[in-house]
């Protein structure tokens, strides 16, 4: 199981909708980019944060298009 929090939400330069996340534990990059198509199996927790993470970067240069971001 992965934990995560969202960090920036838009479309790649090829046209796929991409989720960069802040990885708190389950997995081996601190900030991978997830393909929202293949995502499953996801649970909201009842938990929250209050700050980016350490090496978080507006306007990610791997979105052409940014929906949403810290």
């Amino acid at each position: 199981m992965r934990i995560t929090e969202p960090q920036c939400y838009g479309v790649s330069s090829r046209g796929k909708e991409i989720l960069r996340v802040y990885q708190i534990s389950g997995g081996t990059q601190r900030e991978p980019l997830f393909e929202v198509a293949k995502m499953e199996s996801l649970a909201l927790l009842n938990e929250y944060f209050v700050e980016p993470g350490p090496n978080y970067k507006r306007n990610d240069s791997a979105m052409g298009e940014i929906f949403a971001e810290l």
